[in-house]
C-alpha cells in the first residue's frame, strides 16, 4: 500500500530484475531497447498488485533493485526493512543483504569497447548498508531516484515451494511503502562448484590505499579481493603476485629459494579454507613467469641461465603434492598477447616447465597474432588457450579441447561478447557464461578489475569515470573501500552481472547432467557471438536486449531440470548496426559530482607512468 505520506508527495517504490541500469534522472533503463514504462510493469513487478515475483534454486542468489522515487520532495533518512521470507521452510532476513547503489557520471560516451548506452549517472559500486555515513539511512534529492540492491540467498536445506514476505520503506519513521514478495523456491539446488572457469586479475591495489610495502593491511584487503569474487563465482588471480619466494643465486651460481612465506599466504586460498563454502578455487596462477613475460625466478649467471626456473617448477610441482592442492588446475603464464615473433620464446620456456615436472601446465593469452600458424607453432606448449573475443577461431581451438586441452576466450567488445565498460547495459557481462555454454568454452577471463588509475588529478575511479582515454570505467568490478572508510574491496552492479551469467551457466550444466539438451533455449536468447557473428565490431551483439527474455530462458531451463516442458520461446530480434545517440555532457569539477572523494596516490600515478 502506498501511505498517506508518501502519495501527498509524489514519492514511488518499485522494483527491477538484477539486469538492469536504471537512470536516476529519468526513471528508465540505460538500455534503449527496455520500455520506457518499467516502472508500471516487468517481469517480476507489477505497480496494480505490488508485489515483488522472484523465483530461484536453493543455493542461489535471487537479486532485484528497489528504485525509490523522491519525485516531488527531498527525502531523508531513507532505509529498507525486511521481514523473514516464510512459506514451508523460513528464510531468514540474515540470509537477505542490502547495497545502496552509488552513481558515478558518464559524461563522454566510451569510443571503445561499443556500443555505449550514452551519458548519464550510472549505478554500479554497491556500498553495503552497513557502512556508516555512507549506506543506510540515506538522502534522496527531489526528483531524482535511488536504486537499493537486494541480495536475497536461498539456502541449500530449505523446502521447495512458494514463500511470501515483506519489505518497507522509510523515511525517518514515516512509511513511504511496504510491498509484498513473493518467492518461489525450486526442488533442485545449484552446485557449490563452479563448471566453468571464471577469473579476473588484480594488481596495484596497495597504491590505491596509500599502503607502503610490507603493510599488513595488504594482505586482509587482498583476502577480501578473494572472498568477494568467490562468493560472486569469480577466482581472483594475480599474474604479477605481490607475495613470491626468496631467491637469489650463491657466488658460484648456485639457485636458493625460500618459499615459506609464499606457503603460508597462499595456503587459506588453495584449501579452501578462506572460504565459506571451504571450496579451493578453479584456477591458479603459479609464481613462475617467462616467455615473454618478465621471468622468474631471474636468469642466473652462464652456465646456469635457467637453473633457478626450473628448479622453481619442480620445487612447485613438490609443494602442490605435499599439501594435496590441485596442480591440475595451476598454470605457469608464459605470455600476454605476443607478437608474432616472440613465439619462439613461449616455446622454449614451456619446454622447461614442461621437461621440470609432466604434471605443470602452461597458459597464454593471444591477440592477433592468432591464427593457424601460430597455433601449429605452439602446439604441444600451450596447455590453456585464452583467446581475445574478436580473434576467437571455434574450427581451431575445438580441437585443442579434445585433445584434453582448456580453451576460454576474454574481453572485447560487441558483437563478440558483452563489454566491461561502465556505459554497458545490465546484460554486458551476463552474456558471457551463455557464450561460454554455447561455443564449449572452458573459461572467461577479464583482464583486470581494478583499473583504478588513469584519473585527473582529485578524482577517484568513484566519481570520475574516465579511467581510459578511450573508456569509462573501464576493467572495474570491484571498488577500493578506503572512500567509503572501510579497508576491504566494494562490489558492483557489474560483479553481480558475472554472478548471474555464472549461476545461469549452472542451470545449463544441471539439465545436461539429466540428459537434457538445453541448445535451443540457449539459442532462443542468443544467436551468434564470437567468430560466429560476422557484423562490425562495434555493432549490437546477436543476442536478445530484453532482460525479460533472459529470466524466460533462466525459467526454462529450470524447467528441463524439473523434468517439464520448457514455455514457448520468443525469436530474436537482432537491432540494427548501434543505435544510440551519443553526446558528451557536462564534464565533472575535480571532486566529482557528490563532493570531494579524496585523492589517488601519488606512486599509483607514477606506477601508470602518468
Amino acid at each position: 500500500m502506498i501511505t498517506d505520506y508518501a502519495a501527498a508527495d509524489g514519492v514511488d517504490v518499485w522494483a527491477v530484475g538484477d539486469c538492469y541500469k536504471i537512470n536516476p534522472v529519468t526513471g528508465q533503463d540505460f538500455n534503449p531497447f527496455v520500455p520506457a514504462d518499467i516502472a508500471k510493469k516487468n517481469y517480476l513487478w507489477d505497480s496494480g498488485k505490488k508485489t515483488v515475483a522472484l523465483s530461484g534454486a536453493k543455493n542461489e542468489y535471487v537479486a532485484f533493485q528497489i528504485i525509490v522515487d523522491a519525485k516531488g520532495r527531498d527525502l531523508k533518512d531513507v532505509t529498507v526493512v525486511f521481514s523473514d521470507i516464510s512459506g514451508p521452510s523460513v528464510i531468514p532476513t540474515k540470509n537477505i543483504k542490502l547495497f545502496k547503489a552509488h552513481y558515478t557520471n558518464v559524461w563522454k560516451p566510451s569510443a571503445w569497447p561499443l556500443p555505449s548506452t550514452g551519458p548519464g549517472e550510472y549505478p554500479d559500486a554497491l556500498i553495503p548498508f552497513d557502512v556508516k555515513e555512507y549506506g543506510a539511512p540515506f538522502s534522496i534529492a527531489k526528483n531524482r531516484n535511488q536504486a537499493v540492491w537486494v541480495d536475497l540467498y536461498i539456502p541449500k536445506d530449505i523446502s521447495a515451494g512458494d514463500y511470501k514476505g515483506t519489505f518497507t520503506v522509510y523515511s525517518g519513521d514515516k512509511v513511504l511503502d511496504s510491498i509484498d514478495l513473493s518467492l518461489s523456491v525450486w526442488d533442485f539446488a545449484l552446485p557449490d562448484e563452479n563448471h566453468l572457469i571464471c577469473w579476473a586479475n588484480y594488481y596495484a591495489i596497495r597504491y590505491a590505499y596509500g599502503l607502503s610495502d610490507g603493510d599488513p593491511r595488504y594482505f586482509d584487503i587482498e583476502k577480501s579481493i578473494w572472498k568477494l569474487c568467490h562468493e560472486h563465482r569469480l577466482d581472483a588471480l594475480s599474474r604479477s603476485a605481490q607475495q613470491r619466494p626468496k631467491t637469489g643465486y650463491t657466488r658460484d651460481g648456485k639457485f636458493i629459494m625460500n618459499a615459506q612465506s609464499y606457503i603460508d599466504w597462499v595456503r587459506p586460498y588453495l584449501d579452501g579454507s578462506l572460504f565459506k563454502d571451504k571450496l579451493p578455487p578453479n584456477i591458479f596462477l603459479l609464481p613462475m613467469s617467462g616467455g615473454t613475460e618478465p621471468r622468474w625466478p631471474r636468469r642466473g649467471p652462464a652456465p646456469y641461465l635457467d637453473d633457478g626456473f626450473i628448479m622453481a617448477c619442480k620445487e612447485f610441482a613438490g609443494y602442490f603434492r605435499e599439501n594435496g592442492w590441485d596442480l591440475s588446475n595451476s598454470y605457469v603464464y608464459l605470455s600476454d598477447e605476443p607478437d608474432a615473433d616472440k613465439l619462439d620464446l613461449i616455446v622454449q620456456d614451456a619446454k622447461l616447465v614442461h621437461d621440470a615436472d609432466k604434471d605443470l601446465k602452461t597458459m597464454v593469452a593471444l591477440f592477433k597474432v592468432f591464427n593457424e600458424d601460430a597455433l601449429n607453432k605452439l602446439s604441444g606448449s600451450v596447455d590453456f588457450w585464452l583467446i581475445d573475443a574478436s580473434y576467437y577461431k571455434s574450427d581451431l581451438l575445438l580441437p585443442r579441447k579434445k585433445m584434453g586441452e582448456k580453451i576460454g576466450f576474454y574481453q572485447q567488445s560487441e558483437p563478440w561478447c558483452g563489454n566491461e565498460s561502465l556505459d554497458s547495459d545490465g546484460l554486458s557481462f551476463v552474456t558471457w557464461p551463455w557464450i561460454a555454454w554455447k561455443y564449449g568454452c572452458d573459461c572467461i577471463y577479464l583482464y583486470s578489475m581494478t583499473e583504478w588509475g588513469g584519473l585527473e588529478k582529485g578524482h577517484t575511479v568513484w566519481d570520475y569515470s574516465r579511467n581510459k582515454s578511450w573508456s569509462n570505467s573501464q576493467g572495474v568490478l570491484i571498488y577500493p573501500g578506503n572512500r567509503i572508510g572501510i579497508d576491504s574491496i566494494v562490489g558492483s552492479i557489474r560483479l553481480k552481472q558475472i554472478r548471474r551469467g555464472m549461476q545461469d551457466y549452472e542451470y545449463m550444466y544441471l539439465a545436461k547432467e539429466k540428459g537434457k539438451d538445453s541448445d535451443k533455449i540457449v539459442d532462443s536468447i542468443l544467436d551468434k557471438a564470437l567468430d560466429e557473428t560476422k557484423r562490425p565490431g562495434g555493432s549490437y551483439g546477436e543476442w536478445s536486449r530484453d532482460p525479460e527474455d533472459w529470466n524466460s530462458a533462466r525459467h526454462n531451463l529450470a524447467r528441463l531440470i524439473m523434468g517439464q516442458e520448457p514455455m514457448s520461446m520468443k525469436t530474436i530480434k537482432i537491432p540494427p548496426q548501434n543505435a544510440t545517440n551519443p553526446q558528451v555532457v557536462t564534464k565533472p569539477k575535480s571532486g566529482g559530482i557528490n563532493g570531494a572523494w579524496g585523492r589517488v596516490s601519488k606512486a599509483y600515478k607514477a606506477l601508470k607512468g602518468e
